[in-house]
């Protein structure tokens, strides 16, 4: 009991740490955007781009300058998106955090160390990888249902996934039944970069409406 006590509170630090994170970057690349537009206005549409498809060369003035801050981590179109994708990545960071403590994988696994191991690294790059599309934007997917997203659901697809298994976690945590599924689900949840890059699994909004079906 007073380590499910700490692992909850450890857990809701760290997911606090990771809303205020993107939070912070997301302000200061939206403020840098609003200055250069007010002195470059006729630059605008250079700095907004996140690709080279218009263009076949970006002119960076500098590392750390706005041009570059803008292409490695655009602003969001909708500020209110900020606030979600911060609360959604406060919740992917924290659950991700319990998910793979070597603690949790020692007790899932029957402190199987080699499981542990690689079950822990795989699935950290998971975490950032789901991570990176709420902080910056979402990075070319396989499977597209929209060709323009215009509202930014795109970047809640990875998390999804990852929330899918940190909520069989969850079950496991209250009811042994769901044993076996979640010793899978960590399996399956260190693969999801692959699943993702092949184009197997489907956008957030499909999988809804598959779902509903």
């Amino acid at each position: 009991s007073e380590i499910s006590s700490f692992l909850v509170l450890y857990s809701c630090l760290y997911g606090g740490c990771i809303i205020i994170f993107v939070v912070i970057v997301q302000t200061i690349t939206s403020v840098v955007e609003i200055k250069e537009k007010e002195v470059h206005d006729a630059d605008k549409a250079v700095r907004k781009m996140n690709s080279l498809a218009d263009e076949d060369e970006i002119d960076f003035k500098s590392c750390c300058g706005a041009e570059t801050l803008a292409f490695v981590i655009p602003p969001k179109r909708f500020k209110v998106n900020i606030a979600v994708h911060a609360l959604v990545s406060g919740a992917v960071g924290g659950l991700g955090y319990w998910y793979l403590l070597p603690y949790t994988l020692n007790n899932l696994f029957y402190y199987n160390y080699g499981a542990t191991a690689v079950i822990f690294i795989l699935g950290w790059l998971t975490v950032c990888i789901a991570q990176f599309s709420l902080t910056t934007t979402s990075p070319p997917e396989s499977a597209v249902y929209r060709t323009m997203d215009t509202y930014e659901i795109l970047p809640l697809t990875r998390p999804l996934y990852t929330i899918i298994c940190f909520s069989i976690h969850i079950a496991n945590w209250y009811n042994s039944d769901f044993l076996v599924a979640d010793q899978t689900l960590h399996v399956v949840f260190v693969l999801l970069p692959l699943l993702w890059f092949s184009g197997i699994l489907p956008p957030g909004e499909v999988l809804l409406l598959w779902i509903l079906e």
